[in-house]
């Protein structure tokens, strides 16, 4: 336990921690928090201490967490939410905002729906925050449950006790590929031909990494994975490098418009991704959430990807 004896647990000790899972990297946590490496090593080690455990450990040149850690992650982003939600509000109520609204959502449909909507809105509400979270795995609807964030979009619904989803939008599988690939020339690339060539992970759990399962039926083995990446922009800046071709859904690919990468729709019929909003059941919107809702509704209604059953 913690030498002096101290049951709390300062919030820079879990937000290096947080940081290395996040970077897979004690320099790159660092760097991302305007800190030495000692001085993050150091919060690591001594939370390890205070809670008596330790949390994490290298692998094969990644960070992973043990078992100890992965039964802790959840409460310590808790504690780091609580802890950022509490000084947004305290902001808030030093400059007279009225809301901040929190929301999980999938960085592309942040920025191909989200920003536009709420930019649209600031002229009638001018007091309002968003604050973004961007997750596209099962861990929003765990936010979501726990009060931490009030509203989720999401591409990988599953029926949850206490939750609803409204489906908005249906974007279809691509092969993202380096410009000049063989399979460029493909109208619609087949899971076979996608299979034969090195390949680029997409984070386990997220909705890109569904829609491979989906397309291969069981077939992980046959993939040739070359590297795997936590982050979207990653992935597609090592597809772009040469290292790989990978398969995301095309709003993914659309959000972030990076030069060196060709799109090809995968073939095969229902691979694509249903995208919703998730709230509880007991969800009751202010007005200034229920207008982003209806612009989000119509945004979406009258883009190319509109949900259709």
């Amino acid at each position: 336990m913690d030498p002096a004896g101290n049951r709390e647990i300062p919030i820079r000790r879990v937000r290096s921690l947080l940081a290395v899972i996040n970077h897979q990297s004690f320099t790159l946590a660092a760097e991302a928090l305007g800190l030495t490496q000692p001085a993050v090593t150091q919060h690591v080690q001594q939370l390890e201490a205070q809670l008596g455990a330790t949390l994490i450990r290298r692998q094969g040149g990644t960070i992973e967490l043990t078992p100890a850690g992965a039964a802790l992650l959840p409460a310590l982003r808790g504690l780091l939410d609580g802890h950022a939600a509490l000084l947004d509000q305290l902001r808030s109520l030093g400059r007279g905002t009225a809301e901040i609204l929190r929301v999980a959502s999938p960085a592309s449909f942040a920025a191909l729906f989200l920003a536009p909507a709420f930019a649209a809105l600031r002229p009638r509400f001018p007091a309002q925050v968003l604050d973004v979270r961007e997750i596209d795995d099962a861990e929003a609807f765990e936010r979501l449950r726990s009060g931490r964030v009030d509203l989720a979009v999401t591409g990988i619904w599953t029926p949850t006790r206490g939750l609803v989803f409204e489906p908005l939008c249906r974007d279809r599988a691509c092969v993202v590929l380096p410009a000049g690939h063989p399979l460029a020339g493909h109208a619609e690339p087949s899971i076979d031909e996608v299979i034969a060539y090195p390949f680029v992970r997409s984070p386990i759990g997220t909705a890109s990494d569904s829609l491979v399962a989906t397309a291969l039926g069981g077939r992980f083995a046959e993939l040739q994975v070359t590297c795997e990446a936590r982050q979207l922009v990653t992935a597609l800046a090592m597809v772009a490098a040469g290292l790989g071709l990978t398969v995301l859904p095309e709003l993914s690919v659309l959000a972030c418009r990076m030069e060196g990468i060709v799109l090809r729709p995968l073939a095969g019929a229902g691979l694509s991704r249903v995208t919703g909003l998730v709230t509880t059941e007991d969800f009751r919107p202010s007005r200034f959430v229920a207008a982003l809702l209806a612009a989000l509704r119509a945004a979406a209604a009258a883009s190319r990807w509109r949900y259709e059953a």
